[in-house]
This record gives C-alpha cells, structure tokens and sequence, in this order.
C-alpha cells in the first residue's frame, strides 16, 4: 500500500511461539531455573488477575501445560470507492491509448492489495448500440473491464440510476459480464428475488455480506420499474438485511442517493442510512452526488455518504476532479480503524494524493456517541476505531494481549488504553509485576510463552 496508508494491525494467520523441550516449563524445574520465584509471580498474578488467562476476543490456544493464549482476530483490509464510468470521455481516453485497463493502471496496485474491493459501476455494459460520446445514457465496450480486473475489483454495485441505460438486455449482460470475470455484481440480478438475497464474500473466514439501493432506475427513459434493479425502500431493505445477518458476519449496505453536486446529505439519505445500521449492517457506502459528503459515525455504525467520483469524466468543476477512498480494517467481525484516502481524478485514471486541496474543518469528535446519537468525522483525520467501537479493555485483557507473541502485538497502544481505562488496575500491575523495573517486553521473557 502507499506511503500514509493504513497498514493491517495483525497479521492473517498468527502463529504461536513455542517453547522448545529443553526450556523449563512451569511445573516442570531443571536445575538452575529459579522455579520459587516463577511459582511466586504466577501466583501473585493469578491472585490480582483472577480471569487473566480468559480470552477477551474468542477461543484460547494451549501453550504446553497450564499457559494459553487467545486466538489472534484475523486482518481483512477493505476498500470502498465511488462512482465509475467507462464511456463517454473514459472510454475515448481509452481508445487513444490502446490500453483497455488505462483507468486503473495507476491505482491497481493499491486496490489489487486490499482484502476486499468496492466500487460503485455507473455505465452497464454492452455488445449492441452506439458507444456514449455525449449525454447521460451510458453503453460501455464490455473491453473496458479490463481495468476493473486489473485492479482485482471484487464486488461493483450496478443499483443505480443507470443501471438501465442498455435497456433490460443490458440489465443481464452487465451482471453476467461482471460474473464471468470475477466481479461480484449487487443490487441486480437476473431475477428480483435473487436482487435482494444480496452477495457474501468471504475473506479468511469473515463473511462479508453486501446489498445495494438505488433512488431512481429509469434515468428519466422509463415509466415503468424493472423488479430486478433494487430501488430504496426501508421497509424491504431491513427484510433484506435480517435474511442477510442470517448467511453472513458483517453487512454492508450500498446506497445510491443524494442530490447532485451538494457537498451535504439530505433527509432521505439519513434516513435510510440510519434505517440500514439500525437493522443490522456495519457499514453504509454512498454515491451519486459525484462529490464527497460527510462521514457519520452512528451506533456501532459507520456511514460514508459521498465517496464522489473515481473514474469519471467530470472536469467541469474543481469539486467532482476529486474523491476519496474508504479503507476500511477488520480485525474479526469488528471494525478496528477507518482511513479515507483523497483521489484526485485525471484523464488517465484516479491518482492517490496525500491531501485535499482544501482544508476541511472537522465537524466532531471520535467519542463514542450514545445508542441514540449520532457524530460526523472529519474527512482528513485517521478515525481510530478501537475508541469508538470497541468495548473498554478490562483487567484480564492484560494478559490477552501480552499472551500474543511478537513482533504481533503493539505494546503501546493497550498499555496506553488500559492507562486512561483503567488507571488503578494499571497501577497494580505495575506494582507487581513492574516492581524491579520490569518491562512490559522483558515481562514476556520472565513469563514462559
């Protein structure tokens, strides 16, 4: 990933550092090894941290007799980005540089490194009709998915008010395109039912599980609605997102919404967004608006209102040159932080940039807000998860996290939360265990792994 960018926290698959036969073994002494005073600091630790060698995040894993540690959450990186569209000036860019995959040559790399990547697909696909030059009816070279493979796209919302463009035909050929090469289509599909069963991913063994909405479908050339284009509607999609919860760990929710060019939400975006985290999803993606909106941070949630434009062709104003990407981090089925990364959009494609070319004001805080508010985060700032999403650390969660071997632990970062959480058990830690000026690394030494 490029400089700034958030690197995973722990690694996919953690491993356990084992002691070899000829190292001691508590209950098990060999000459030399100074056996009454291990006998004595476990016991003193057991006594102050009753629960210590519980788990605080799932099964534990033994480490020879008497000693375990908690199974490490694997790492998932995410990315979500905004609107794409592969005709009109796009599509001739691409013609005159014979490169097929030109709109995601320069962000490939980046995207082809993530767990899990999202886009929001504006231009359907399709092998009859005169490719866009001009205008709002969009007809793509089913060619230019190149660039979508390139950059190991996994899942591309086609719930939009495009979604039409190539009439019904254009409807399944976009969905079986996208199909055929790899790319998980949501929001339609080749019958209703299946439009809002939705998709799941699974990332290593995390079941990441997307649906996706859009406010209009016909793109002002049909009156009637085509049931295999998922429209907004509340009610439907909390069905949609209880049946979903049942097949899957986390929902993601796309939302197709806003009005044009508004750098804020509008009521009907809240709303619904509010309505998909309130009945289960983890995450709300939103386009259209072509620029970037506001983040909100609501209940365990996190909604993205506006990622703006990505592949575009909307040079006309400053505003819709430039968009964001959400990087998203798991650790489980929990969101451990949030980055969102500023794209500025070229003829050649979208490039990552280390800032906007404005200053934004942050508009909140990252406190965790009650069960009924809600808080916007600044689009600059690192949003650090673990103090909004997670539960405080406990006693007994010392040990989880000194029980993971290294380099796979941060050693500042708990010690520090458990500082300003919980002052009075630190400060008995310390006295026990820190007394002779101990390090927490040195600890892990003293304390066989």
């Amino acid at each position: 990933m490029p400089s700034g960018s958030l690197t995973r926290v722990l690694p996919q698959n953690s491993r356990v550092v084992r002691r070899s036969s000829s190292e001691a073994v508590p209950g098990s002494p060999r000459a030399g090894s100074p056996v009454s005073l291990l006998k004595l600091k476990s016991a003193l630790f057991a006594s102050i941290f009753p629960f210590a060698l519980l788990s605080c995040n799932g099964p534990v894993e033994k480490l020879g007799r008497g000693i375990v540690a908690p199974s490490v959450p694997v790492a998932n990186t995410l990315v979500f980005a905004g609107d794409v569209m592969l005709t009109r000036d796009v599509g001739r860019r691409i013609r005159e540089s014979h490169d097929t995959a030109l709109p995601f040559r320069n962000i490939a790399p980046y995207l082809s490194s993530a767990d899990l990547s999202f886009v929001n697909l504006e231009s359907p696909f399709s092998k009859t009709g005169k490719r866009t030059q001009s205008g709002i009816i969009f007809n793509a070279d089913p060619a230019n998915i190149a660039g979508l493979v390139l950059a190991g796209v996994d899942v591309a919302s086609t719930a939009n008010n495009h979604a039409r463009d190539c009439g019904a035909k254009g409807v399944e050929f976009t969905y079986s395109w996208l199909k055929s090469h790899g790319i998980q289509p949501v929001g339609t599909a080749l019958s209703a039912a299946c439009t809002h069963q939705g998709i799941v991913v699974t990332r290593h063994g995390v079941r990441f599980g997307f649906l996706a909405y859009t406010y209009d479908q016909s793109n002002g050339n049909w009156h009637d609605n085509d049931e295999r284009v998922a429209n907004i509607d509340s009610v439907v999609m909390r069905q949609d997102v209880a049946s979903l919860r049942r097949r899957c760990d986390v929902v993601i929710v796309s939302m197709h919404n806003g009005v044009e060019y508004q750098r804020r939400s509008n009521v009907q975006q809240k709303e619904f967004a509010h309505a998909a985290i309130d009945a289960g999803a983890l995450l709300v993606i939103g386009h259209h608006p072509h620029v970037r909106q506001e983040t909100e941070s609501y209940r365990n949630g996190f909604i993205f209102y506006s990622l703006g434009n990505f592949v575009f062709d909307q040079y006309q104003r400053r505003e819709t040159q430039w968009g964001e990407i959400a990087q998203v981090s798991f650790l489980g089925q929990t969101i451990d932080s949030i980055r969102l990364l500023p794209v500025q959009i070229t003829r050649n494609g979208p490039e990552l940039r280390e800032s906007f070319p404005e200053t934004q004001k942050a508009t909140g805080g990252t406190r965790r807000p009650s069960s009924n508010e809600s808080e916007t985060i600044t689009h600059r700032d690192v949003v650090r998860c673990g103090r909004t999403s997670r539960p405080p650390i406990t006693p007994s969660q010392v040990t989880a996290w000194l029980m993971v071997p290294e380099p796979f632990q941060d050693l500042h970062c708990p010690a520090a939360r458990l500082r300003q959480r919980h002052p009075e058990s630190c400060l008995l830690f310390q006295k026990t265990w820190l007394a002779e000026s101990h390090s927490i690394r040195e600890f892990l030494q003293v304390w066989p792994m």
